[in-house]
């Protein structure tokens, strides 16, 4: 695994902080690789730093494609943020785990699989449980399971 150093540019910035540019586009100069770490300097159009929040993450290249119509030595790779609400790294995804189902709709108990942290009580139902864990900031994985 490698950490590469690449700049953004300023205009890129906001949409991969909140996830809707998962991908780069970039000249294959550096040997990505799958399982890569990828930590941002922004910039702007003359290549000066501009101090952005997306510095204080880290991704990790989750996919990567060569070919298909792409220039010689050019790729995509696809990233995922893997930075916890609290700036530290973290190594995988959680998932929910249904601890004390309900008697009525929004009223199950759920705990992080990753901490295993008081049950936590969303109050609705699973479909809208938070993308991170309230306690140890894991990323969650989109299903549930009991315990």
């Amino acid at each position: 695994m490698k950490i590469h150093n690449l700049k953004l540019r300023i205009e890129f910035a906001d949409a991969v902080l909140d996830g809707t540019k998962p991908f780069e586009i970039r000249e294959n100069d550096r040997g990505y690789q799958k399982g890569d770490i990828i930590k941002y300097e922004v910039v702007d159009r003359m290549g000066l730093n501009v101090p952005h929040s997306v510095e204080n993450h880290e991704y990790e290249i989750t996919y990567l494609l060569h070919g298909w119509g792409l220039k010689d030595d050019w790729c995509v790779f696809g990233t995922r943020d893997v930075t916890d609400l609290n700036g530290k790294k973290h190594a995988e995804a959680g998932k929910w785990l249904r601890v004390d189902p309900g008697v009525t709709l929004g009223t199950d108990k759920y705990i992080c699989s990753k901490c295993r942290e008081e049950p936590w009580w969303c109050g609705v139902t699973e479909d809208v449980l938070p993308k991170y864990c309230p306690n140890c900031g894991a990323p969650m994985l989109p299903f549930v399971s009991d315990e």
